[in-house]
């Protein structure tokens, strides 16, 4: 009777099928990222900074929409990594900016 040898993991074809289908999901997902961006919008907090601050209603308007802004998001690349340049130029093509 043969038996069948179990791999945990090692096989590098699913590997490789695992990452192309990962690699396909991600993109459908950022491609519908902006389906999930809403107005942040919270009345307790506002309720508790107007009272804290005590701004003139353009004031707090302008206060409103600063805190509403993006942040930047800031990666540190090891230059010293393997892949580097590529990690780079991947993070720049989802940022949709060419490589500086």
């Amino acid at each position: 009777p043969s038996r069948k040898r179990h791999f945990k993991g090692n096989n590098r074809s699913q590997d490789k099928r695992r990452r192309q289908e990962n690699e396909k999901e991600w993109k459908q997902r950022r491609d519908t990222r902006d389906e999930y961006i809403t107005e942040p919008k919270n009345e307790k907090f506002e309720a508790f900074y107007q009272a804290q601050l005590q701004l003139s209603e353009d004031d707090w308007d302008a206060f409103l929409e600063a805190l509403r802004r993006p942040l930047p998001a800031c990666f540190r690349i090891n230059p010293t990594y393997a892949f580097a340049d590529e990690l780079k130029k991947q993070l720049l093509e989802f940022a949709g900016q060419s490589q500086v």
